[in-house]
């Protein structure tokens, strides 16, 4: 065999080599399972529930106009299932993805009710200041049973987490930074100076 023609064979078992070696590789890429994705940190420490956002948008405007505050908001609208500090709490017990794949799959899956009672109103001095906050109180038995569902899985006591204590709302606005159950505000009926009809009415 010539000296070219060896090369030439050389050549032909190396680009051989090279094209197998690649289709190989491409066919062996490791997939991400499922579980392994759900076991991953998820983007946010929270569970909470994605609204439409133009009507509360609407009650927003008329609760700026009604109070005069210039109030601030965060331009969407959701009801927080799962607050950070229970996040914390049950991702002892359960991984943080799984829970996020959990209320993904109940949101898609239940598409649970929920029904708008009332208008809330709250106020703290924060900062030696009187700081306001307004939100929609809401009821929903279906994301009550979640959180029981959760509870029984992570098998916590109620000490540590309480799915019954869970108030349920929409902030519309507020005028330094929202408030909550830690802040010792409490987003219930009981919070509620007027109900949504009258808002509603108000040009």
């Amino acid at each position: 065999m010539s000296n070219y023609s060896r090369l030439l064979a050389s050549t032909v078992i190396v680009f051989s080599f090279i094209v197998l070696g690649c289709a190989t590789s491409s066919n062996t890429t490791p997939t991400v399972s499922r579980q392994a994705a759900a076991d991953k940190a998820p983007a946010k420490d929270y569970i909470s529930l994605n609204l439409d956002y133009p009507y509360y948008k609407m009650l927003f405007d008329k609760v700026e106009r009604r109070t005069g505050l210039p109030l601030k908001n965060r331009g969407e609208a959701h009801i927080t299932v799962i607050t950070p500090p229970e996040f914390k709490i049950l991702s002892q017990r359960i991984p943080a993805g799984r829970l996020q794949e959990e209320a993904e799959d109940f949101f898609e899956q239940q598409k649970p009710k929920y029904t708008n009672l009332c208008l809330g109103h709250a106020e703290k001095t924060l900062g030696k200041k009187l700081e306001q906050v307004y939100y929609v109180v809401v009821e929903s038995k279906d994301l009550l049973q979640f959180r029981e569902k959760l509870a029984a899985e992570a098998g916590l006591p109620k000490d540590q987490f309480d799915p019954d204590l869970f108030y349920p709302h929409v902030t519309l606005g507020f005028t330094l930074r929202d408030m909550h159950y830690e802040d010792g505000v409490i987003k219930n009926t009981a919070s509620c100076p007027d109900d949504l009809k009258a808002l509603f009415l108000e040009r």
